[in-house]
């Protein structure tokens, strides 16, 4: 019989550890901003780590947060509630560019304070050493042309295509966004201008 007491879900303690050592969601509420007219509910920078922890159990559909939500023992483990699937899409809705730029710049800080926290002779050796950036990019097909930054692919699909920046050394992601570059070329230009421009300060 389910027992109501575990989780499979444990890993997200770990989530919340770094919340708590980093400031992730201060950091994503400052860079965010306000999302909604009255402060009540999630914000911002809670519904970005929640959608995060989302994905990290594995999930890839809004439905993903009703069945994290289900999970009482691995959703308590975050420092905030997860939202239903309906408020997460209306939170998402409200994210427009100005939102995600301000996730790029909370990514930025974070990052920072990832690095500051190492141990100086491994900080050493991240700052001193090359930089390599590895830069990916997917396609998500959608079924409407009316859906915001989308276009049509070379495979003639209609999709919005997500960019990936990844700091090899330091072993994070740096930069995760979308725009209507429609070739890997015009990606991999866009992506690694905004990873220059967001990097943390003094790198």
């Amino acid at each position: 019989m389910p027992n109501g007491s575990l989780t499979e879900n444990g890993g997200l303690v770990l989530v919340a550890e770094l919340d708590r050592t980093l400031g992730i969601t201060a950091a994503l509420d400052t860079g965010i901003g306000p999302v909604k007219m009255r402060d009540r509910g999630l914000s911002g920078g809670e519904f970005a780590l929640a959608l995060a922890a989302v994905q990290l159990c594995g999930e890839d559909h809004l439905v993903g947060f009703d069945r994290l939500r289900a999970d009482t023992v691995g959703e308590g483990l975050l420092p905030a509630p997860v939202p239903a699937a309906t408020t997460a899409a209306t939170l998402a809705a409200r994210f427009k560019q100005v939102q995600r730029e301000g996730l790029e710049r909370a990514s930025s800080q974070v990052t920072a304070r990832a690095l500051a926290a190492l141990p100086i002779t491994e900080r050493a050796r991240i700052l001193t050493g090359p930089v390599t950036i590895d830069l990916d990019a997917k396609d998500i097909e959608v079924y409407s042309t009316r859906k915001e930054q989308v276009v049509r692919s070379y495979k003639g699909e209609i999709a919005g295509r997500v960019h990936a920046a990844h700091w090899a050394q330091a072993g994070v992601l740096f930069l995760g966004s979308r725009s209507r570059c429609n070739t890997p070329v015009q990606g991999m230009h866009w992506t690694s201008r905004s990873a220059r421009t967001g990097r943390p300060r003094g790198l």
